[in-house]
C-alpha cells in the first residue's frame, strides 16, 4: 500500500521552517545535506523517494524530525554551529538527552520546546 499526503497530514518543510524562524532554503539546505530527513511527494499526493532537492516535489516531514528542525534551528540561532547543533537536537529528541558537554568544563543544557519563554509547567 503505498501512503499518500491524504492517508496521513504530514508537516511541510517551510511550514516548519517558518516556525522555526528559519528560511525555507536554510531548512532545504540542512536536508539536503542529511542534517534533517524530509520526504519528498509529488503533486498527486504519492510519495517520490527518488526525488531530490530541488524537484519541484513537496517536502514533508514526520513530527520528530520536525521537533528536530525546531531544536535545531533554536540552538543555531543562539550561536551554535551547525554540525553540533543538528547532533545535539536529533541526540535531544531522539533519546530525550538535556545536557550535552562541548568541550572541557562547557556544558549545554537544552529545555523542551515551548511557547512560554518563562517554561510552562
Amino acid at each position: 500500500m503505498t501512503e499518500t499526503v491524504q492517508e496521513i497530514e504530514l508537516p511541510q518543510l517551510k511550514e516548519v521552517a517558518a516556525e522555526a524562524g528559519i528560511t525555507y532554503r536554510q531548512a532545504n539546505y540542512w536536508a539536503a545535506i542529511g542534517y534533517i530527513q524530509a520526504i519528498p511527494y509529488r503533486h498527486d499526493g504519492q510519495r517520490a523517494p527518488e526525488a531530490k532537492s530541488g524537484s519541484g516535489c513537496v517536502h514533508r516531514m514526520e513530527l520528530p524530525e520536525a521537533s528536530i528542525l525546531r531544536t535545531m534551528a533554536r540552538l543555531v540561532n543562539a550561536g551554535i554551529p551547525v554540525m553540533t547543533a543538528a547532533e545535539v537536537a536529533r541526540s535531544h529528541v531522539k533519546d530525550g538527552r538535556k545536557i550535552y558537554e562541548l568541550n572541557d568544563g562547557i556544558w549545554l543544557v537544552v529545555a523542551p520546546e515551548t511557547d512560554d519563554p518563562e517554561g510552562a509547567t
